[in-house]
Parts: C-alpha cells; structure tokens; sequence
C-alpha cells in the first residue's frame, strides 16, 4: 500500500534544535515579552520586588521564604501561560468576537486569580508565622532564607530588564 506524501509549508517545518542555552535565552525572551505586554505581569513584578524586599528585611525561616518563592513563581508562571492563551486565542478567533475565545481568555485569567489568591495566603501566612517581626529585624538569624529572597529579587529584576531593553518593540504598539 502506498502512503501518501503530505505536503508541510515551511513555516511549519520543524526547526533543527537550539542549543540549551539559546532555549534558555528565549525563555527569557518570552518572559521579558510577557512583562513588557501585560500590565498584570509588571503588577505581580512589583508585588514580588516588594516580597523579596520584606523578606530580606524580615528574614523568616528558610522554608518560610521558599513557599513565598514558590508562590510567586507560580504567579508568574499561570501568568505567562495566561498571555499564550490570550495570544493563541486572538490568532485563533481571527480577531472576531467569539464566546469560545471569551469563555477560554476568562478561564485562564481565572487560574490566574487562584494562584493570586494561593500567593496571597501564603504571603500571610510567612507573616503570621515570623511575629514579632522586630525580634528578627537584621539580625543574623535564618541568613539562607534572605539570601533566597535575595536571589528572587535579582531573577526579577533581570525579568524586568529583559522587557525594558524589549519596550521599543511592544509598548510603543500598545
């Protein structure tokens, strides 16, 4: 039996595979796309700064810092997947108005809000969970914990820079 050929356009093709750090770098890229793009990716960039700062100062246990680590990342994370839907979507719907595309965009803003939430509590919890504060205010106690925090602030901040050297090419668009 004979097999037909299919046909595949270029565009569509697979690409010879990138070098592990070229992956990395357009990881980054896309992340510094999803900062540069979405105003509520530089809101939760901010909060974050403003956690790792609290954290620095506070210094709280190391697994106290670590599940504010965790939940910030996950934030960002249900945000970057929230930006592809919504890109994918756009492309998908041909720029029409459609209830399929407004009930997929809702839902993945939705998984954003929950991880917001989970963020949130958690954030209150590592709080609650280090009172009094004044006790531990620059003191050398849980040094790993802050240099966590610290080690989240700079990823951040990197994620920021990376969409301020992209500003040109997205926020002049918008």
């Amino acid at each position: 039996m004979e097999r037909d050929i299919i046909f595949v356009p270029p565009e569509l093709q697979r690409k010879p595979r990138q070098s592990l750090f070229q992956s990395f770098a357009r990881a980054f890229i896309g992340l510094g796309y999803m900062v540069a793009t979405e105003r509520n990716a530089r809101i939760h960039c901010l909060v974050a700064m403003v956690w790792f700062l609290v954290n620095m100062v506070v210094r709280p246990a190391t697994y106290l810092v670590l599940e504010g680590v965790l939940a910030v990342f996950l934030v960002m994370g249900f945000e970057a997947v929230n930006t592809s839907v919504e890109r994918v979507v756009d492309v998908a719907a041909c720029g029409e108005w459609r209830t399929w595309a407004e009930h997929a965009k809702d839902t993945a803003a939705g998984s954003v809000l929950l991880a917001t939430m989970a963020a949130v509590l958690t954030g209150i919890h590592v709080l609650a969970a280090t009172w009094p504060w004044h006790w531990w205010l620059f003191t050398g106690k849980h040094w790993l914990g802050s240099a966590v925090a610290c080690a989240g602030l700079l990823f951040i901040l990197a994620m920021c820079f990376s969409a301020w050297r992209q500003r040109e090419v997205y926020w002049i668009r918008s």
